[in-house]
């Protein structure tokens, strides 16, 4: 799932993101371009350079109830093979 896009890793919206995320009890699933989780950008209808704030979920039923209960904030949410990722 998708919560924030942004044009560089040291925007602020990131942070907010997270600490959004650990206020609701989750760990951020991390910062990257959308390139290293596969199928996301076409998902997203975004450019794959495009920078965003993730968190992973097992089922998309899982990522769905999250994102009802975010708000309307989310990007969105795919399906995706994670690579790049240490």
């Amino acid at each position: 799932m998708y919560l924030t896009v942004v044009e560089s890793f040291d925007a602020p919206a990131l942070t907010a993101t997270d600490e959004r995320l650990r206020e609701l009890g989750y760990q951020p699933g991390g910062h990257g371009e959308l390139a290293c989780d596969q199928g996301a950008a076409e998902a997203l209808g975004l450019d794959p350079q495009t920078i965003a704030a993730s968190v992973y979920f097992a089922s998309e039923a899982d990522a769905r109830r999250f994102a009802e209960a975010y708000g309307p904030d989310v990007v969105g949410v795919a399906a995706v093979t994670v690579f790049c990722r240490d």
